[in-house]
This record gives structure tokens, sequence and C-alpha cells, in this order.
């Protein structure tokens, strides 16, 4: 086709499919390559579940029954879902903000404000140079306060040394609470996990009772410690 045309043609598209308790169904959908839903109604109730896009085929508004609507935005340069405004226009607003590092796909960032646009709580996140978190972060915007959990992994040096059979296997996980529950525990929130690649020597003979395995594809987790009040010296157990 050259030119401007002279007449066009709008196509509109509807299905209707009956349940399984014989209620009807009726579906409308955007015309294109992309037949996103725009609307569900019910026969015989007056409001619908209603969808709207943007010019890019985005998400930008739902609407139930009731008529609440939930707002979508996007990053304006990687145009990954940036917030999400719940309960729009009410008093029940709320309102998460998600900042991602686009270079790994990776959220670094969470807020979650309320319908006056206050802050109420942020979770922050690090990753190391494989994309895996080795922190995060909770802040309670109130007062200031932060926890942060920490995780470590096996690491190129502690495959050399033996210490664990393959990079990038979580060793020890540190978390938000800093002081124990029971003095007797040298620990305050800290499990650590030990690989091993070779199967134990029971294993063969009585697999159930086999407290370390490996598989073809993945290591397993040999022995988990936590430290648990009441437990001094933490405890361990089989990771199968």
């Amino acid at each position: 086709m050259f030119g401007t045309p002279n007449h066009v043609t709008t196509v509109s598209y509807q299905a209707t499919v009956t349940t399984a308790d014989n209620e009807q169904r009726v579906y409308s959908i955007l015309p294109g390559l992309y037949r996103r839903i725009t609307g569900v109604r019910t026969v015989g109730q007056t409001t619908q579940d209603a969808q709207l896009f943007d010019t890019l085929r985005r998400l930008q508004r739902s609407t139930d029954r009731k008529l609440v609507h939930t707002d979508y935005e996007y990053h304006a340069t990687d145009h990954y879902l940036s917030a999400t405004v719940e309960a729009v226009g009410t008093p029940d607003q709320r309102r998460q903000e998600t900042v991602r590092d686009p270079a790994i796909n990776r959220i670094t960032e969470q807020s979650i404000r309320d319908a006056t646009g206050q802050l109420k709580a942020q979770t922050q996140w690090i990753y190391n140079s494989r994309a895996q978190p080795v922190s995060v972060k909770q802040i309670d915007p109130a007062t200031g306060d932060s926890r942060t959990a920490t995780i470590a992994y096996c690491e190129a040096g502690d495959v050399a040394q033996g210490a664990c059979p393959q990079v990038g296997l979580v060793i020890s996980v540190d978390g938000a609470r800093s002081t124990p529950r029971d003095s007797a525990l040298g620990n305050a929130d800290i499990t650590r996990y030990e690989h091993r690649a070779p199967d134990a020597p029971e294993c063969a003979a009585t697999p159930a009772a086999c407290m370390r395995c490996s598989t073809t594809a993945w290591w397993r987790c040999a022995t988990c410690t936590h430290a648990i009040a009441g437990a001094p010296g933490g405890q361990r157990h089989s990771g199968n």
C-alpha cells in the first residue's frame, strides 16, 4: 500500500467462554499481532475486569470489577517495570518502586510508599560479579534502623584449597539478627554449608543413610550447620 488510505477498516475481537458453572464470560481482545485481552465481562453483570495498554502494548492500567485501579510504570530507557501503584486514588493506595541494574537485570532497590508519598519500607541488594546476591539490606525509614543479611560463596581460591568443589556454591548465610538468642551460641544468625564432591562410603550399601552424595549435574549440600537457640554448637543435618 502506498500513500494515505482513504478508507480504514477497524476490526474488534470478542470471544465468549462458558465455564464449568455454566457462567458465560465475554473477552474483548485487541487486534494485531499481539492480541491482548482488554476486558472480561460476565454475562448478566454490569461491571468487568479491564486492562489498558500503552503504545508499546505494555500493561498500563488494570481495573477489577469493583472499579479498583492498579497502574504500571516503566523505566524510560531500560523499559523494565519500575513501579506498581495499587488502589490508585484511594486512602489505601500503595506504590512499589523498583530499581534494576540493566547490565545483570537484577533488582538493586525496592521502595514502598503510601498514599501521601511517604516512604514506608525499603530493601537494597548488592551482587557479585556473577550476579549472585551478596548482601540484602532492609531499612525502616521511620527510624533509620536497618537489618542486613550477607551471603558468601565458594570462590576459585576455595576450590583450589579443596574447601568446596565448585565456584558459586553458597557456603554461608549470615542473617540479619545481630545478637544470639542464647548466650551459649557462638554465632548469632549464621548458617554454613559444606559441599563435598565424592559420595560418602555408606551411600552404595545404604543410600538412606547417605550423609553426602554427588550427581552428574549438581553438587548437593553435604551438611548444614545452623545456630539454633537451645542447641549449643549448632545442629547438623543431611542436605539430601
